[in-house]
């Protein structure tokens, strides 16, 4: 970000103007560098990086400076994707404790300790700040609504897939059926030709057998008998 722009040659500051146009210019210039380099507006009562609230902490890096990866970092991504797809507090502690995490509740926070490394307990909202009480709400309700479109999406795909069997099956009875009917007016026709002939030399009508995906159908089974 470049505030009081200057000349390189002069040193001095650049005349951008004061007026209205100016002011919209420069406004411009800062939401497309805000837009390129992900930037916001920093808001009142919030940290003013989103990024600084998850860089390792000082006892953390100097863990890491003695060649040591510190088991909080860990906890932490462990934490993170437990959020990622618990849909309530409960699948939350229980995925965690799954994962060799103990949680419990102190004075209206949750703790958890990594039971490899019990000394230490962690409060979560310090831990990771986007994993508060309110941030962890967010996070169940935005599984819950991806979970129900997944569902959904299923729902849709199985129907689909019922639909489509359907169809296949009723191409095979019509085609069958269809087949049928060619079949016996083509015997009465050679019937009609043979008027005269004993019975017993009589050539009989023979139909194929339904397919087995028709074979319990009513108006096939109707036609055959």
């Amino acid at each position: 970000m470049v505030i009081n722009r200057s000349d390189i040659q002069t040193k001095k500051r650049l005349n951008e103007g004061r007026g209205q146009k100016a002011k919209v210019e420069r406004a411009s210039r800062i939401r497309k560098m805000d837009k390129a380099w992900g930037l916001k507006q920093v808001e009142r009562d919030e940290r003013n990086s989103s990024v600084h609230k998850k860089q390792p902490s000082k006892v953390e890096k100097e863990i890491e400076g003695r060649g040591g990866e510190s088991y909080k970092m860990n906890l932490r991504e462990l934490c993170r994707l437990a959020a990622d797809k618990a849909e309530n507090i409960y699948e939350y502690r229980e995925m965690l404790e799954g994962w060799g995490v103990d949680t419990q509740f102190r004075k209206g926070r949750l703790y958890v300790t990594d039971t490899d490394n019990s000394k230490y307990s962690f409060s979560l909202a310090k831990l990771d700040a986007d994993l508060n009480a309110n941030g962890l709400e967010e996070r169940f309700l935005q599984n819950v609504e991806a979970d129900i479109e997944a569902k959904g999406a299923e729902i849709a795909e199985a129907r689909a897939a019922v639909e489509a069997e359907r169809q296949r099956v009723t191409g095979i009875r019509d085609a069958y059926l269809e087949d049928m009917r060619k079949t016996y007016l083509d015997y009465r026709k050679k019937a009609h030709g043979l008027e005269g002939t004993a019975l017993a030399a009589f050539p009989k009508l023979e139909l194929k057998r339904p397919p087995k995906e028709v074979v319990d159908d009513p108006e096939v089974k109707r036609l055959w008998l």
